[in-house]
C-alpha cells in the first residue's frame, strides 16, 4: 500500500498510531498506511527495530526484557520473538484437557439439562463468563463470608491443574503481560484470538490469580484474628463503662474502713462499715476493680471464645486444608507442630487434648491465655482445652506472618523469604553482607543499631527540644529506647 492510494493515513508509530492501525486491521480494512519519521515503530519508548531486534538508545544497549515495554508488542506480536517463544511452550506443555479447562473459563453458563452427563469437576469450572468474572473480583471486607469466597476461588483455579513448573524461569514481567490481557478484555473479545495466545494468557492469569488469592486469603486471615479480639474489647470496655463510676480517695476509704472495722469487730456491717463508707461508693469500687482488674480479662476471654466457637471456627477446617504453613527457623517449630495438631483434631468433638498427647505450650500460649488454656479433668489431671488452644494458635500464627517467621506455599507477598535470596547466597554470604556492609554477627547487629537510635534520639532532643533540659533516654526492659518524661523549662532567648 503506497501513501498515493491508501484512503486512510495514521501520521505517527507511536502508541496511538499502532492501535489504530490495529483496529483498522480488526475491522478487516486494509487500505491505511503508517507514517514514522524514526528508523523504529513504537515512538519514543521504541526499543526494537522492524525485524524484533534490539536497539541502542545513546551509548547504551537496551537490554533484552525493554523490548517488551514497546508500543508494537502490544499490536503485533511478531515483534515480540521471546514472548512468543514462551507461548508457544507453554502451549505445548498443557494437555488438552487443561486447554479444555481454561477455555470454559470463557464459555456462557450451560443449562443444567445439557451438563447432566458432564463430570461435576467439570461443571463447576464451566460457569463463565461469570466465573471469570469472579476471578478478577477484589475479596471484600474482613469477614468469614469474604474469606469462604476466596477459598471458593482458590479451589475453582487448583481444580484446573495447571502443572507445578509450568512458568518456572519465566520473566514475572512477560507473566504480568500475559495476565493483564486476561485481566482488561471481556470473555467474548478473548475467545477471538488464536488458541496458542488465548490458552497461554489464561494460563498466566490462573497461575498468578492463585499466588494473589493466597496472599489475599493470608490478609483476611490476619485481619479476621485481629478483628475478632478487638471487637471482643470495644464490647467488652462498654458494657463495663456504662457502668462504671471511678472512686477517688480510695487510700482515706481503706483508712477509715479499716479503724472501723477494728474498732467494732463483732459489729454487723450495716451498723459499723456503712455509716463510714456509704453502700453505693463500695458497689463504684467494686465495679472499678472488674473493669482494671482479672474480672476484665476474664471477661474479654469470654467473649473472644464465644464469638469464635460461634462463628469464625468453621473457617479453620477449610482453612488448615487450604493453606500449607511453612517455617525456616526451628525456633518457630512450636507454632507449626500447634497447627498440626490442631489439624488432627479438627475433625473431632473432643473437649480437651487427650492427656498423652503433646501439646506445644511455649512460643504458642502467652499473656491472655496463659490461665486460661488448663483445666482439670476428673481424676485432677491438667488437660488442654482444646477452643481456647486454637485461639492461642491462631493469634501465634498471625503474629508470624506479619513478620515473615511463617510464609505460605503458593503465596507471593507471604512467599518463602529465601527465594528472595540470590541463588548463590548460601555459598558467599560474607561478600553479600559485605557489600551491604553488614556484620555477621546478630548480636552486634542489634548493638549496631541500638546505638545508632540512641544518637538519633539524642540529636532529635538537642536539636527539637531547645526548651527542653530535663529530657534524657533511658533503656527499658523491654529492649527498647524511650524518651523519658520531658520536662519544660521556661521559655528564654537562645
Amino acid at each position: 500500500m503506497s501513501l498515493h492510494t491508501a484512503r486512510i493515513v495514521i501520521v505517527g508509530a507511536g502508541l496511538s498510531g499502532l492501535y489504530a492501525a490495529y483496529l483498522l486491521a480488526r475491522q478487516g480494512v486494509t487500505d491505511y498506511v503508517v507514517l514514522e519519521a524514526r528508523e523504529a515503530p513504537g515512538g519514543r519508548i521504541a526499543s526494537a527495530d522492524a525485524s524484533g531486534q534490539v536497539v541502542s538508545h545513546g551509548a547504551a544497549q537496551a537490554s533484552p526484557v525493554d523490548r517488551f515495554d514497546l508500543g508494537p508488542a502490544w499490536f503485533w506480536p511478531g515483534y515480540q520473538r521471546e514472548l512468543g517463544r514462551l507461548i508457544e511452550n507453554v502451549f505445548e506443555q498443557l494437555s488438552p484437557v487443561t486447554h479444555e479447562r481454561l477455555d470454559s473459563l470463557l464459555r456462557p453458563e450451560k443449562a443444567g439439562n445439557e451438563e447432566s452427563g458432564a463430570d461435576a469437576h467439570e461443571e463447576a469450572i464451566g460457569s463463565a463468563p461469570a466465573v471469570l468474572l469472579k476471578l478478577r473480583g477484589s475479596p471484600g471486607r474482613p469477614s468469614l463470608a469474604s474469606m469462604q469466597d476466596e477459598l471458593a476461588k482458590l479451589e475453582l483455579i487448583r481444580g484446573i491443574e495447571l502443572p507445578a513448573d509450568l512458568f518456572d524461569g519465566t520473566s514475572p514481567r512477560d507473566l504480568e503481560r500475559c495476565r493483564q490481557r486476561v485481566s482488561v478484555e471481556v470473555p467474548r473479545g478473548l475467545r477471538r484470538h488464536p488458541d496458542v495466545a488465548r490458552i497461554t494468557w489464561l494460563a498466566a492469569f490462573v497461575y498468578l490469580r492463585a499466588r494473589s488469592l493466597t496472599d489475599d486469603l493470608v490478609d483476611l486471615l490476619i485481619e479476621t484474628i485481629h478483628q475478632i479480639g478487638a471487637r471482643a474489647e470495644r464490647k467488652v470496655e462498654r458494657e463495663l463503662l456504662e457502668d462504671l463510676k471511678r472512686v477517688s480517695g480510695k487510700q482515706n476509704l481503706l483508712f477509715n474502713l479499716a479503724d472501723a472495722t477494728l474498732t467494732q469487730p463483732d459489729g454487723v456491717v450495716r451498723d459499723v462499715v456503712f455509716p463510714v463508707v456509704d453502700e453505693q461508693k463500695l458497689r463504684d469500687l467494686v465495679k472499678e476493680w472488674k473493669a482494671t482488674g482479672p474480672t476484665y480479662r476474664t471477661t474479654l476471654r469470654t467473649v473472644i471464645r464465644n464469638s469464635y466457637q460461634g462463628h469464625y471456627r468453621r473457617m479453620v477446617p477449610t482453612l488448615l486444608a487450604a493453606l500449607q504453613f511453612r517455617s525456616n527457623n526451628d525456633r518457630h517449630r512450636p507454632v507449626m507442630d500447634a497447627l498440626d495438631l490442631v489439624k488432627r483434631f479438627v475433625d473431632t468433638k473432643v473437649h480437651t487434648f487427650p492427656p498423652d498427647e503433646d501439646v506445644p505450650l511455649d512460643g504458642v500460649v502467652r499473656g491472655l491465655w496463659r490461665e486460661a488454656v488448663m483445666e482439670k479433668d476428673a481424676v485432677g489431671r491438667d488437660r488442654v482445652n482444646r477452643v481456647t488452644y486454637e485461639i492461642a494458635a491462631l493469634e501465634a500464627l498471625r503474629e508470624r506472618l506479619r513478620c515473615k517467621e511463617v510464609w505460605v506455599v503458593g503465596a507471593n507477598r507471604y512467599r518463602n523469604p529465601d527465594d528472595d535470596l540470590p541463588a548463590d547466597f548460601d555459598l558467599n554470604r560474607k561478600d553479600y553482607y559485605r557489600a551491604l556492609n553488614l556484620p555477621l554477627d546478630a548480636e552486634r547487629f542489634i548493638a549496631d543499631l541500638q546505638a545508632e537510635m540512641g544518637d538519633t534520639l539524642s540529636t532529635f532532643m538537642k536539636k527539637s527540644c531547645r526548651r527542653c533540659r530535663n529530657a534524657s533516654i533511658r533503656r527499658k526492659t523491654s529492649q527498647f529506647d524511650w524518651l523519658t518524661e520531658i520536662s519544660a523549662v521556661p521559655a528564654y532567648n537562645l
